[in-house]
């Protein structure tokens, strides 16, 4: 790979990190400030589970777990059955 492919790369994944971080930044602003549907107490084991995955897969749980929490939509619980209510 040329050095101007290899810099346009990294700048590519530097904007992209950036932007993420921004996105989920903006959305924990946003979910605060709403009224939330029910609350959710995460217990110290979940916490450990979440610290074992790779930081982008455990945000993307976090996130989703604040959306739920303030705008219904059955998708993210789509996979869920009536065993664990």
């Amino acid at each position: 790979m040329s050095n101007i492919a290899s810099k346009k790369l990294h700048y590519f994944r530097y904007i992209s990190f950036f932007l993420t971080k921004l996105m989920y930044i903006c959305s924990e602003i946003i979910f605060d400030r709403m009224e939330k549907l029910f609350e959710i107490i995460i217990l110290e084991e979940v916490l450990e589970f979440l610290k074992g995955l790779h930081k982008k897969h455990s945000e993307k749980i976090l996130y989703n777990i604040r959306k739920s929490q303030v705008e219904p939509d059955s998708e993210l619980f789509k996979k869920l059955n009536n065993e664990i209510w």
